[in-house]
């Protein structure tokens, strides 16, 4: 006989510190030159596209989509402030967490369309 599986409770699955581990290694692995966060921030409502139709969440999570946190403390765009106070509590300098937020992206694509 199968068991019915219960719809889970979304609880974020890992902390902000955990999270920056991942930056420290990848810092020691490759440099801060080639490290760059990809988010994938959907706000219902902001134009940003209804997250129903732009991603494949399971049932039981379309009513909440826009409440799930996997990270605790990072679950939305508000919680870069968190991010990058992280990352300067752990010897991070402004330029590094500039690049690593957005400015390591802006010169790939600069380097790539040649501009």
């Amino acid at each position: 006989m199968r068991r019915r599986l219960r719809p889970a409770r979304f609880r974020p699955k890992a902390s902000l510190s955990r999270y920056v581990d991942e930056f420290d290694y990848l810092k020691k692995l490759v440099g801060v030159d080639h490290i760059a966060l990809g988010t994938d921030f959907v706000t219902p409502g902001s134009g940003g596209g209804d997250p129903a139709q732009d991603f494949e969440y399971p049932p039981e999570m379309m009513s909440k989509a826009d409440e799930i946190e996997f990270v605790d403390g990072f679950g939305s765009v508000s919680g870069l402030k968190n991010l990058s106070a992280e990352m300067q509590r752990r010897g991070y300098t402004a330029e590094e967490i500039a690049k690593i937020l957005g400015g390591n992206w802006m010169r790939v694509f600069r380097e790539a369309w040649n501009s």
